[in-house]
């Protein structure tokens, strides 16, 4: 579970509240003119001005990867996580990965994405790459001391990665800044993009990004952020998510479990598990936990504290959204491997509707774009 808990200075409460599940509060970079072809048409771009940084960390080869040198005059994406992660990261790597699908040979040929990690300690080359290889076979992974990560974090006006207390499995998360800086061929990035970015947007922006000049980079505009993140989402609707077939409470039942997904995970990562809670009682209810027989274990995390939680209050008439960026559940120590399109068959218990069954689709990260990201829009 990704989460910024430092910020930078000189942001107001607003950012924070709407980056603080999922992606930094960055430096402020000023806006410029709302002409520009760049500008974001929701609201996703942060304007910035950062020369592109010059470090050297450990690539999966094992070999010293000049940031600078390497990806000078192109344009790269940068931006941190750690293959643990079962939430934000995967599915900030999928949504590039799948804009950039649609580019030709040549425009593909141009673009460096290079991934930072925050967990040294587990995140070794290997694991590294058979992570990034699940997205992308071309994106540039990168290791170093935990300090130098922090260090190069606050030499971009990020905050630092910050450990979550270990589970009684020795598992943990790890909280860091998770926006997508995005350096144009001047070597400088006008822009960084949060988490839910869609690939719709991501197809619009790169091809735009490939062609900018300097002086088009410039006074190009982004606006406000957007409603992206889970602060906002309690005020969606659910609705009109694709449902994911199974069980269901019976139309008397007081709590509806609707639209639940399983996200088949990168690498050794739990899968996250997202689903949406209807209240229709006029008293208010308390989620306490999801059981099935899929995982060791399954635990409900909410999204400030990078801590497994005991329970989630439902309002009364209210709805509960596990999704990603906020609140959700992570399932670790799979006993098999899940397959896209399969079913899961789990168990929501509340403390007053008791059991709700319902069944979760399996997707992957790539499919939570349009399964369960739009809802934010909706």
């Amino acid at each position: 579970m990704t989460r910024a808990l430092q910020v930078a200075r000189g942001w107001s409460a607003a950012f924070v509240a709407l980056f603080a599940t999922l992606a930094c509060a960055p430096r402020d970079g000023g806006s410029a003119s709302a002409d520009s072809a760049l500008t974001a048409r929701d609201g996703d771009a942060i304007a910035v001005t950062l020369a592109r940084p010059a470090f050297t960390f450990t690539d999966t080869r094992d070999a010293a990867f000049d940031f600078r040198a390497r990806t000078a005059g192109r344009l790269t994406f940068l931006f941190f996580g750690y293959t643990h992660c079962p939430d934000v990261c995967p599915v900030h790597a999928a949504n590039l990965a799948a804009a950039l699908r649609t580019l030709s040979y040549d425009d593909r040929a141009r673009i460096d994405v290079v991934f930072v990690t925050v967990d040294p300690a587990r995140d070794s080359a290997l694991t590294l790459r058979r992570w990034l290889d699940a997205f992308d076979p071309a994106f540039v992974g990168l290791r170093a001391p935990l300090a130098a990560v922090d260090s190069l974090l606050a030499g971009l006006g990020l905050g630092g990665a910050v450990l979550g207390g270990r589970t009684a499995t020795g598992e943990y998360d790890v909280g860091h800044p998770s926006p997508m800086l995005v350096f144009a061929p001047d070597d400088t990035a006008h822009a960084m993009y949060p988490f839910g970015t869609r690939q719709a947007e991501w197809v619009r922006i790169i091809p735009t990004l490939l062609k900018t000049t300097r002086a088009a980079v410039a006074k190009s505009a982004v606006g406000q952020p957007s409603q992206a993140g889970a602060a906002q989402w309690p005020a969606a609707a659910g609705a009109s998510l694709p449902a994911a077939a199974g069980a269901q409470l019976p139309a008397t039942a007081s709590v509806r479990v609707e639209s639940a997904w399983i996200v088949r995970p990168a690498g050794d990562a739990p899968a996250a598990i997202y689903l949406t809670v209807f209240n229709d009682a006029a008293v208010a209810d308390t989620l306490l936990g999801i059981g099935g027989d899929v995982a060791r274990t399954i635990t409900l995390h909410e999204p400030v504290r990078m801590a497994a939680v005991n329970a989630f209050s439902v309002a009364a008439h209210g709805t509960l959204y596990l999704a990603p960026g906020g609140a959700h559940a992570m399932a670790a120590g799979l006993y098999r491997r899940l397959e896209r399109g399969g079913r899961i068959a789990l168990t929501v218990r509340f403390s007053t509707a008791g059991a709700v069954r319902t069944v979760a689709r399996v997707i992957d990260y790539a499919d939570v774009d349009s399964a369960v990201l739009r809802r934010r829009q909706r």
